[in-house]
């Protein structure tokens, strides 16, 4: 994050020689994706808890989407609970 956070103060700071080069979207991604090993095991860890969370889970190269899950599975899963406010 360090070298985001150094090109981002550069693009932005007017007395820099990079100011105004800003990333494309596909040198932001490689900047911030996670490395493929550790999507790889997020998607492991979750295919094992499939059934739990009776869902539909998703693998696009670098996100992971989780549909149609229970919340009662997701809130096992990652231990807390979620509330439903109203105004």
């Amino acid at each position: 994050m360090k070298q985001l956070d150094d090109t981002f103060n550069s693009v932005t700071d007017p007395t820099n020689a990079q100011y105004g080069h800003y990333l494309s979207s596909s040198q932001l991604g490689e900047m911030i994706n996670p490395p493929t090993q550790s999507v790889r095991k997020v998607m492991d860890w979750l295919n094992s808890k499939k059934k739990e969370l009776d869902a539909t889970i998703i693998n696009q190269g670098d996100n992971i989407r989780i549909e149609s899950a229970r919340l009662n599975g997701i809130e096992q899963l990652l231990k807390c609970h979620f509330h439903l406010f109203h105004h």
